[in-house]
């Protein structure tokens, strides 16, 4: 069996292996008369940064930054095995997207259009800065613990004030503890396991309503899918 495969995605260049057999692949080309079976397994990785930010919009509009305000934009690489064995298949890779906005996490790759697949692993790479930034994020600034520790010393040690101790303690249920919270759990969101786990069921999605993204239809849902694809627009 021969295939052809096209990239349709919004990235500008993705790496495929196939049979041991390593190409580079741009929007402006495809790749042609692959010589495949249904044993072929076929890798393919996307070549964009993990990215950790302060959504600024939205503190904006609230006033104040919380464990909400992160955003942690994480790409995942893509493979899998075929189970067509027709004598010519164009495989045709498009954007796969899924985002948690509740926790602050937006999990990219890629999926396959047009051609049965199987055994779909998406994996995570390089995510050991991203990680560090996340719980520097968490734990020191969007938790006030920097403001807490002021409000401390200088009212309370300094000042003598008591009603910065309550001060504080109303800052830590309300910030802190929370964003503590979120630190606790980027172990299990930075997992091969869990974005895996997303991103399936994304394209189990996909392929039920016929290859349709699932997109928010309401006024509110459509404005903030809008803001954060200005916030993490990828280069066309």
């Amino acid at each position: 069996m021969q295939l052809n495969i096209v990239n349709e995605s919004s990235y500008k260049n993705l790496k495929i292996i196939c049979n041991g057999k390593t190409f580079s692949l741009n929007k402006e080309n495809a790749i042609t008369s692959l010589d495949i079976d249904n044993s072929t397994n076929v890798e393919i990785q996307v070549f964009e940064k993990n990215r950790v930010l302060l959504n600024l919009l939205f503190a904006l509009v609230d006033g104040f930054v919380d464990g909400e305000s992160v955003i942690n934009s994480l790409v995942c690489d893509l493979s899998f095995d075929f189970c067509e064995t027709d004598d010519l298949q164009t495989l045709i890779i498009k954007d796969l997207e899924y985002r948690d906005d509740k926790n602050g996490y937006v999990y990219e790759s890629v999926y396959i259009e047009n051609i049965n697949v199987s055994n779909l692993v998406y994996r995570l790479t390089n995510t050991a800065k991203t990680r560090k930034k996340a719980l520097f994020y968490y734990v020191f600034i969007v938790s006030w613990l920097p403001f807490i520790l002021a409000l401390l010393g200088y009212y309370f040690l300094v000042k003598g004030n008591v009603l910065a101790i309550l001060a504080s303690i109303l800052i830590l249920f309300v910030f802190a503890i929370p964003s503590w919270k979120k630190a606790s759990r980027v172990k299990k969101y930075y997992s091969n396991e869990f974005a895996n786990e997303k991103l399936n069921a994304e394209y189990n999605k996909i392929i039920t309503k016929n290859n349709k993204n699932d997109m928010p239809k309401d006024i509110i849902g459509k404005a903030t899918y809008k803001a954060l694809d200005l916030l993490f627009k990828k280069k066309k």
